[in-house]
């Protein structure tokens, strides 16, 4: 049974307009939840980037694709699109504060960052979405085996 019009939960909007609420969990978010998971996901990424130094893509991708029904794609570029302002700055000070950071090693790493993202997600964007979701899966158990049994 379809939701009627002016329920503010349920909203069914553009590409998501003719797939069934089961089907797709963005679209049964109001823009309201899509905002909160959004800043969820971002403090989710922010968290992990600060405690763990990593990029925030490995928490917020698999949160777009699982919580707010993004294909991998969209996930990764809106990952992406986030993480291009500065919003590592303050984890950056307090880790700089604390002789935790290394700028000569870190500005390498931003050029070969540019180049890297730039040439990769331009093949990205051409590879099948459901390929890109595995590849990811796989980088993810890869990193999480190192980890383990690293001594």
């Amino acid at each position: 049974m379809p939701p009627a019009p002016n329920n503010p939960t349920l909203v069914m909007q553009g590409e998501f307009a003719g797939r069934r609420a089961q089907s797709c969990v963005r679209c049964i978010l109001s823009p309201m939840a899509e905002a909160a998971f959004s800043v969820l996901i971002g403090l989710l990424a922010g968290s992990l980037s600060g405690l763990f130094g990593i990029g925030g893509g490995i928490g917020m991708i698999p949160a777009m694709t699982l919580l707010m029904g993004f294909d991998q794609k969209k996930a990764q570029g809106t990952s992406l699109a986030a993480m291009l302002l500065p919003i590592g700055l303050p984890a950056v000070v307090n880790y700089w504060k604390a002789g935790g950071v290394d700028a000569k090693v870190a500005g390498l790493i931003v050029a070969g960052f540019v180049a890297g993202a730039y040439a990769s997600s331009r093949y990205a964007v051409l590879v099948p979405d459901a390929t890109l979701r595995r590849a990811f899966a796989v980088l993810l158990v890869a990193i999480a085996i190192q980890l383990w049994l690293k001594k």
